[in-house]
């Protein structure tokens, strides 16, 4: 008995430390201008191609989407179609903790006119718990290049146990996050979009959060925030290696010190 007991007992202690460790990208889209990426697990049914962040041109990632995964990383997208407009946007679903359906989202910052966003629980999920008109679009909408600039979960109502009422704005629920932005490329320019997914709290921008409530689970709150910019340039324009920069910077120093100035003297 004594030890059928311990056995209870560190069971218990590993379900109590298992919300803590858990983040996991459940699904994702990321739309170029209409053909989409998606990973080989997505209920997503319309997605052009299933090879995932690895099969998008141009792309190089940091974002853990493995199973059981923090969910934190960086996209950047250099994007060269040619002389146009486009729009470029990411969709991610993400349960931060357990239960899933026990979170909700906000924003912060103002975007700009060229970037959209919607907050919304993913429409194969979504049953019209949310009473709200337009919520269960967030997937088609980023499909389609039509985010709605909407947080359609607000949250604070905790409904870990389900117990919100059906239509009550206010519920908790699964929650996902996109993000677009359209612009107008000239012949010989590109595009370089992020999307950041990170803990830390944007100190300037826009952001949208991803909030996992203290409940009977989880005893901290769970904090996402996700990011993002693009800019346009040449086409091929790169960025100097930070040693690059600074030995350009040593070799102009030196140049212009009364050392630099005898040596091209006795040199000329």
């Amino acid at each position: 008995m004594k030890y059928r007991l311990i056995i209870i007992c560190m069971c218990l202690g590993v379900l109590g430390m298992a919300p803590a460790m858990f983040a996991d990208v459940t699904d994702y889209v990321l739309n170029l201008n209409g053909t989409s990426y998606c990973p080989g697990s997505s209920n997503v049914a319309t997605c052009s191609n299933y090879g995932g962040l690895a099969a998008v041109p141009g792309l190089s990632s940091s974002l853990d989407t493995s199973s059981g995964g923090t969910g934190l990383g960086t996209l950047t997208l250099t994007y060269n179609p040619g002389a146009g407009s486009y729009n470029v946007g990411f969709w991610i679903f993400e349960q931060l903790q357990q239960p899933g359906f026990n979170e909700y989202g906000n924003t912060g910052g103002a975007a700009p006119s060229s970037q959209s966003w919607q907050i919304d629980t993913p429409d194969y999920d979504y049953g019209g718990e949310l009473g709200t008109a337009g919520a269960g679009t967030i997937v088609a909408n980023t499909l389609a290049n039509t985010l709605a600039d909407v947080n359609y979960v607000p949250g604070n109502t905790d409904n870990y146990l389900l117990d919100c009422t059906f239509g009550q704005a206010t519920c908790n629920d699964y929650t996902s996050v996109a993000m677009a932005f359209g612009f107008t490329l000239g012949a010989s320019q590109e595009e370089v979009l992020t999307f950041n997914v990170s803990t830390t709290a944007p100190t300037s921008g826009f952001y949208m959060e991803q909030i996992h409530p203290v409940d009977s689970a989880n005893t901290a709150e769970t904090d996402y925030f996700f990011t993002g910019t693009a800019n346009v340039q040449p086409i091929g324009t790169s960025t100097p290696e930070p040693g690059t920069g600074i030995l350009v910077g040593a070799l102009v120093a030196l140049a212009l010190s009364p050392f630099g100035r005898r040596l091209r003297t006795r040199l000329g």
